[in-house]
């Protein structure tokens, strides 16, 4: 069998024989000369174009899946996406946001679970809001919020429980139970604290004096800020308040309040029933067991029975501020404490100054020694009693100068 292969060169058209057999096909030679004038440029099969391997190829990216994109972007899974957003699922959207699960939207906000809103919030499982938290039933949920049964809504939010709601807000307890004085709202006044008539009035111009203003500013701050002061408000005037000023005999100078938790309680060197002795009082009890005959160490810190005889145990500041020694000392109070000497010593007939350690003697110049008694020795705490203060014998002499001037001596025993 014969076939003829036609080749475009160029212009010029090349035709060839050939025959095919069971060896193959055999191409009879083609005219080089005719070829020598032709380029490469374009060369051509004339033979049927075959049909393209992908004859929808260009539909197939305009609609691909069968469906049209535009159209597919349109109506995505047979459903036209306007139609989509507003009947989902064969719900009109409206419909189903009015009545979502055959149940009218308004309707299951008012009723859920066949209960209706207003008696749900009234009366919720069985149990009536109002009467469970309020009191009556079958009122107005406006009603119900505005008027709670039994209280007003604002008088049972000033007044929930038995505490007044502004108190509780206002004065919130402190490490030992304490109420925190007024804070922004109300004027905080020291001499509101000290209860003494003699010393309240004898006192009274320095408590409107400015240096004492500022001493009850900074400590309203330090409450208001929830800083825990010693000693308690109530007790910063233990000493003056337990000692009247007519019945002073012996002072006692301090210099800072015990400043750990529940220490502290308005008389120098003095702590409450229950907390540890401090290092101080151990040695004042060892020198009162080596000078006064009879004297049995107590097994508390606890001196208030000296303070109803006379013994008025002044620190030279009348607070700090908890874990913090000296935290107060540059407030004012050394101010008030030095007036409270001199007024001691301009208004006492006659008592017995105990200044221990440097810092206490430095008052001695506020003291009328032609009046009083002055006994210095070292302080007491462990680092300083063996310089001077073992030894001394301070308390059976304090007595032998009350004795001196005809007043009854002090029962150092008496620490019930």
């Amino acid at each position: 069998m014969k076939k003829v292969l036609s080749l475009k060169q160029g212009a010029n058209l090349l035709t060839c024989e050939g025959s095919s057999g069971k060896g193959g096909t055999r191409v009879g030679a083609i005219d080089e000369s005719k070829m020598a004038t032709t380029t490469p440029a374009e060369t051509s099969v004339t033979k049927e174009k075959p049909k393209d391997v992908f004859p929808m190829f260009k539909k197939a990216v305009k609609r691909p899946a069968s469906v049209n994109v535009e159209e597919a972007v349109k109506r995505p899974a047979r459903v036209d996406v306007e139609e989509f957003f507003k009947r989902p699922a064969g719900v009109d959207v409206e419909e189903s946001v009015k009545r979502p699960a055959s149940v009218a939207f308004e309707e299951a906000v008012k009723r859920p679970a066949s209960v209706d809103v207003e008696e749900a919030v009234k009366r919720p499982a069985s149990v009536d809001v109002e009467e469970a938290v309020k009191g009556p039933a079958s009122v107005d949920v406006e009603e119900a919020v505005k008027r709670p049964a039994s209280a007003d809504v604002e008088e049972s939010v000033k007044r929930p429980a038995s505490v007044a709601f502004e108190k509780a807000v206002k004065r919130p307890m402190m490490e030992d139970g304490e109420n925190m004085p007024p804070t922004s709202s109300t004027t905080f006044t020291l001499i509101n604290y000290l209860k003494e008539p003699q010393w309240k009035a004898g006192l009274s111009n320095e408590f409107k004096a400015p240096y004492m203003k500022k001493i009850e500013e900074f400590l309203q701050k330090q409450y208001k800020m929830q800083i825990i002061v010693r000693p308690p408000k109530d007790e910063i005037f233990n000493a003056f308040n337990l000692t009247p000023l007519n019945k002073v005999k012996v002072v006692i100078l301090g210099q800072d309040p015990y400043h750990d938790t529940n220490q502290a309680h308005g008389l120098s060197f003095s702590v409450k029933k229950g907390v540890a002795i401090p290092p101080s009082l151990v040695n004042i009890y060892k020198e009162l067991a080596a000078d006064i005959e009879g004297f049995n160490i107590p097994k508390h810190g606890n001196l208030l029975g000296w303070a109803t005889q006379g013994v008025f145990m002044l620190n030279a500041a009348l607070s700090v501020e908890v874990h913090k020694a000296n935290s107060h000392s540059q407030i004012g109070w050394h101010t008030f404490t030095d007036k409270v000497i001199q007024f001691i010593s301009k208004n006492v007939k006659h008592c017995v100054f105990l200044l221990w350690g440097a810092y206490a003697q430095k008052k001695v110049e506020l003291i009328d020694r032609k009046r009083h008694t002055v006994i210095m020795t070292a302080h007491p705490s462990p680092l300083s009693c063996h310089r001077g203060f073992t030894g001394s014998r301070c308390f059976s002499r304090a007595n032998q100068a009350l004795k001196d001037h005809g007043m009854k001596p002090i029962d150092w025993n008496n620490l019930p």
